[in-house]
């Protein structure tokens, strides 16, 4: 009878082991965390494009501001908008102020040149 309760208790460790990783996601894990994060820590633009970083767990009537390390390559509006201007990289900071804690969070932004012009070097010219 006790050999039973061992083999029953064990095959259910077994299966809860190997259903738990189907119900894990990372954004569980941000929420979890409490900590307000970026949703993503980089983001590749095209010049002239916009794009915007969204807070995970911002905190209720936290005051946020924006800034780009520099203002030649990217732009950021107060609502967090990133705009491409010209080809490099810059850091875009977001600074969330609450109840005396601050939160600096950072994200790498890359601007690229959009392509000009598609050259091909062997075009066909006969379908078979």
């Amino acid at each position: 009878m006790l050999l039973q309760k061992k083999k029953i208790y064990i095959s259910l460790i077994l299966v809860l082991s190997l259903i738990a990783p189907i119900f894990s996601d990372c954004r569980i894990i941000y929420a979890l965390s409490k900590k307000p994060v970026l949703n993503v820590s980089s983001k590749t633009l095209l010049i002239g494009r916009k794009d915007a970083f969204k807070i995970v767990n911002k905190p209720k009537n936290a005051a946020c501001s924006w800034a780009t390390s520099n203002k030649k390559i990217a732009s950021v509006s107060k609502d967090g908008i990133i705009k491409g201007i010209r080809k490099g990289k810059a850091t875009i900071i977001c600074t969330i102020k609450s109840t005396g804690t601050v939160y600096r969070l950072k994200a790498a932004v890359t601007i690229i040149k959009p392509a000009q012009k598609i050259r091909i070097k062997n075009p066909v010219r006969e379908l078979t």
